[in-house]
């Protein structure tokens, strides 16, 4: 090694050093507010509350899908048993404090598969309001855009399986993710063994809507398979024909963005609906409802992204012959 050498290791390993402690500010940063929001609607661990409370049924010996089978609470949401043990960690803490915990390592992974690509605009997905509205319901959002980043999360596939599948297609799996994901549906099983017909007998419960399927606007979609080679299309196409629920599961459709401008008007965007909702007071009263306002303010957006290079190139070609 040369004397030149030892600067730039010394700048790499500060680099390291700044995106830790910058993965770590925003996954303390996301913590705390999410704390805020769970004390200041009055307690509760927001929708974590579908995997804690089954978490803490099975350590105490109950049966986690009783709710669902007796219909005690007709809104809640069945997740897989594997869901329900990843968050047995934080099962012990008050609801308030598990959700921050829990949103908080969600925003940091992200943050941190962010900066190991070395894509540091897209960090301006955190003041979207689909991550705004994750981090107040303390949901399984940036855990499943994390997977964009890396195949070795394979795992949540079992944990929302409607919203990492389209992650799942548009990748090569890496033998790491597959072993991990088949280790923790084998313990899930090996502890559980009943789970998979449960929560399969409790999905009727789950209110979500495919995107590409809400008319007028949704089958628009499908212009985005003009592009078939971009991955993104393929993408972003299959997250509509997905069954999800309104703002927070619209988080990783902000990752088809390829540059800092696309990324910033696909934030913007994810705004529209918010003005309105606080007019209205609620989803329930906002006209057209929430279906809708996920395409204007998510779907159409990312569609304009991925047909951008199609667009100036059709640009292009208008003004060559023009030009003739």
């Amino acid at each position: 090694m040369s004397a030149n050498d030892v600067p730039m290791i010394q700048e790499r390993r500060l680099l390291d050093r700044e995106r830790l402690i910058l993965t770590l500010a925003i996954g303390i940063i996301t913590c705390i507010f999410s704390i805020y929001f769970a004390m200041a609607r009055g307690g509760g661990a927001g929708d974590l509350r579908y995997t804690l409370l089954p978490a803490r049924d099975w350590l105490t010996g109950k049966d986690p899908y009783l709710p669902y089978k007796t219909n005690s609470d007709p809104l809640a949401v069945p997740y897989p048993f594997t869901a329900v043990l990843l968050t047995v960690p934080v099962s012990w803490m008050a609801d308030e404090y598990a959700a921050g915990i829990f949103s908080g390592i969600g925003a940091g992974a992200l943050a941190w598969f962010i900066f190991k690509r070395k894509e540091n605009w897209r960090l301006l997905i955190f003041l979207s309001w689909p991550f705004a509205n994750s981090l107040i319901f303390a949901q399984w959002a940036p855990y499943i855009a994390s997977m964009f980043f890396t195949p070795g999360l394979l795992l949540f596939l079992f944990v929302k399986p409607q919203l990492a599948l389209p992650f799942v297609l548009t990748q090569k799996p890496t033998q790491r993710g597959i072993i991990l994901a088949a280790a923790i549906l084998a313990v899930s099983i090996g502890l559980y063994p009943a789970w998979p017909v449960d929560w399969l007998g409790s999905i009727h419960n789950f209110i979500g809507i495919p995107p590409l399927f809400i008319f007028p606007l949704g089958p628009l979609l499908l212009l985005a398979l003009t592009r078939y080679r971009d991955k993104r299309a393929w993408l972003l196409v299959l997250m509509a024909v997905m069954p999800q629920r309104m703002v927070y599961d619209q988080l990783g459709v902000l990752l088809v963005a390829e540059n800092r401008t696309q990324q910033l008007l696909l934030v913007l965007c994810s705004w529209i609906s918010f003005p309105l909702l606080l007019f209205y007071h609620g989803w329930e009263n906002i006209p057209w409802g929430w279906q809708n306002w996920v395409l204007i303010e998510s779907y159409l957006p990312a569609l304009m992204v991925v047909l951008a290079p199609s667009m100036k190139a059709w640009n292009e070609k208008v003004k060559e012959r023009k030009n003739v």
